[in-house]
Parts: structure tokens; sequence; C-alpha cells
């Protein structure tokens, strides 16, 4: 049969069975209707949040460094966002929301578990087209949807804060550690340059030479600081995190740059500089190597300080983490259902169920009067398989 001809055969079905068709038409309108109707409002409320300090992470290595971090230097906004997302999703977060407002009779779930399966399908987290954070809550009470969006930002904000006082704690207590560390190697150094100039008097060197050798001093510095760095963020990041990644690349620039400051054919490993080390005595040698290591450890102590109070100020102040851009309210309208959607839903399904019925009808009809073999055939299948059905529902019960 042609396509011509499978249309007219539809057009005739269907006005052989108008009646029904009509029928059932008006019978899904009205139980779409109803369904719309019995249907229970569902209200939508969100709030919005971005981070108060987004480049707030401690870098003393970049102050440091005379050659700046250059490309090798690493914004950390994204992963401040990735971090209060983590803390809005967290177990912790959502077990305070279902004993705050007793959701699990609320929902009538029997157990913690049923009730955090329940909360993700009804407290939605993520980032908007700005990049901005948003918490959006579903309820049928207009003012709990409301309730938990806001509570969800509160408890980030009480979460956030902890953490980052741990953080700063343990920061503190590392850098204290590290300025005890400098503080003895600078006096040891200043006390074998004092002892060397009382041996051998004062030595003087060149102007040229001082500043090389504070310029060595200073990226020595700055590699001694890029590994504090990294000690740091191995207690908040993983191995293979960005940041630690940047880090060990700076260091690996920076050691370069030393190796090219520094005479590779001197025995001593010394910084020749300006004046090579054949045409220098002993005696300057042994003071440039002195010099350089108090030029060392002062650079580290002058940076590690300010990082330490830094450090202490973090752990003790409480301002906020976060910003509300958006507070969530309680909805005036409901959010859905749509109620004329689901009308016109259910009512063109309940048209289509009846037209593929009519259809498969005329076409069972056909095949009885026309093809009587094909039709005891399919009849005798389909006994078979009701026959196998009865006898499996019997094994289960």
């Amino acid at each position: 049969m042609d396509r011509s001809n499978s249309i007219a055969f539809i057009f005739v079905v269907l006005a052989k069975w108008r009646r029904v068709l009509v029928r059932n038409f008006f019978v899904a309108a009205v139980l779409g209707v109803t369904v719309s109707l019995v249907m229970p409002n569902w209200y939508r409320s969100a709030s919005t949040i971005i981070p108060a300090d987004t480049f707030g992470d401690f870098n003393l290595a970049s102050a440091l460094n005379p050659f700046g971090a250059g490309a090798f230097s690493l914004a950390s906004g994204g992963s401040q966002v990735m971090i209060l997302m983590g803390i809005l999703k967290s177990r912790t977060v959502k077990e305070a929301a279902i004993e705050k407002f007793d959701l699990m009779e609320l929902w009538g779930n029997n157990n913690i578990e049923a009730a955090l399966k329940t909360i993700d399908k009804r407290v939605f987290i993520g980032l908007d087209d700005e990049g901005l954070i948003f918490v959006e809550a579903w309820e049928k009470d207009p003012q709990l949807a409301s309730d938990l969006a806001l509570f969800f930002v509160e408890q980030l904000e009480i979460v956030n804060t902890r953490l980052s006082i741990q953080s700063a704690k343990a920061n503190r207590i590392f850098l204290e550690e590290r300025v005890d560390e400098m503080m003895k190697s600078l006096g040891q150094s200043e006390d074998s340059l004092r002892v060397f100039q009382e041996l051998n008097g004062a030595y003087a060197i060149p102007e040229q030479t001082r500043v090389m050798i504070e310029t060595a001093a200073q990226i020595q510095a700055a590699i001694y600081a890029l590994d504090v760095e990294i000690e740091v963020l191995k207690n908040s990041v993983n191995s293979d995190h960005p940041e630690l990644v940047n880090r060990r690349l700076e260091i690996r620039e920076l050691k370069k740059k030393m190796d090219n400051l520094e005479n590779r054919t001197s025995p001593e490993g010394l910084a020749a500089f300006q004046i090579p080390f054949d045409k220098i005595p002993q005696v300057g040698l042994e003071y440039i190597r002195l010099f350089r290591e108090v030029e060392k450890f002062n650079r580290i102590f002058e940076f590690l300080i300010p990082q330490l109070e830094n450090a202490r100020l973090e752990e003790v102040k409480n301002t906020p983490t976060i910003q509300i851009l958006d507070r969530a309210r309680p909805a005036e309208k409901k959010s859905k259902p749509k109620r004329s959607r689901v009308t016109l839903v259910i009512t063109f399904m309940g048209l289509l169920l009846t037209s593929l019925y009519i259809l498969l009808a005329e076409k069972w009809g056909n095949l009885r009067d026309n093809d009587n073999r094909s039709y005891q055939e399919i009849e005798s299948s389909w006994k078979a398989i009701s026959a196998d059905l009865k006898f499996w529902r019997k094994k289960t019960k």
C-alpha cells in the first residue's frame, strides 16, 4: 500500500470510529483538568552568592621572586568557587538542614539516607550563566522553600569560616616553626660572618658583585618560600592540584635562573658574577659565601614575619567569607505545575492512545476477516504467552 492509500486508510478508519474518538477526547480533557487541579503547588526560592575574597591565598614566593611569577602565576578564583560548592553539597550541611526543619517527619522518610535522597531532589546547587553560585529550593510551602535556601547559605558561611580559621591556625603554626628555624639559621650565619671578620679583618667587595650576590640570595629565598607554600598547600589540596603544579614549575624556573648566575666551573660552586674565581683570593671567596648566606636568610626572614602576622590575623578575625547577592524570599506565586500544560499533554496523549487503539483494532479485524490463517497463528502465540505468564505468576507467589 502506498503513502496516499495509507493516509486514506487512517482517515477512513478514524472517521468510522469518530464517536469513540470524540468521546475519549473529552474524557482525556476532563482527566487532564482533574489531574492538574489535584497536583500540589510547588514554590521555588533561590539565593545567589559570591565569595567575599576570591584572591586572598597565601603567596609568599610572589613577593620574594625578583623576576615575578610570570606565566606560571595562577589565580585561585575557580578553586574557591568549587570549594564553596563542595561545602554546600556536603552531607554535613544537608544533615543539618534535615535536623533543623525536621524534614524526615515532614517528608515521611524512614531514615536519614532516604531524607538525603529527597533533599537532593528538592535543593539544587550550581553555577548560573554569570558564574555565580545559586542555591535553589523547591517546596510545597513557600516559607519552607525560602528558609531552606537561606539555611544552606548560612551553613556555608559557618562551615567555611570554621575551615578558614582551622587552615589559618595550621598555617600560623607552620610559619612560626619556619620563623624560628630562620632566626636560628640567620643567627648562625651572622655569627660565622662575625668570626670570619674578627679573624681576617673587614673585607670589602665591589658594589657590582654585592648587587649580584643580593640578587642570588633573593632567588634562593624565593625558592625557599615556594617550598613553604607547597607545604602549606599540601594541607588543603591534592598532590596533583593545579596550584601545586604551578609552584613546582616556578621553583624549576628559579633554579634555572640561579644556574645562569652561578659559575658551574668553580670547584666551590659559588657565584663568580663579575670577577673570575681564579682572580679572587680564598679569603674573598669565603667572605662572599658567608655574606651571601646572611643576605639569603635576611631576605627570607623579612618576608616570613609579615606572613606570620597575616596568618595570626586570619586565625582570629571573624569576617564574612561570602556575600549574598540575592537573598531567598517566600515566593508569591507557584512555580509549578503549569496546569494548562498538564491538561494539554494528558488530552493529547489520550487522543493519541485512542487513535492507536482504533487503528490496531481495525487492522486486527481486517486480519481476522481476510487472513484467517495468520489470525489463528497470532491468537495461538498470544495464548501460549498468556499461559507462560500465568505460570510465572503462580511460581513467584
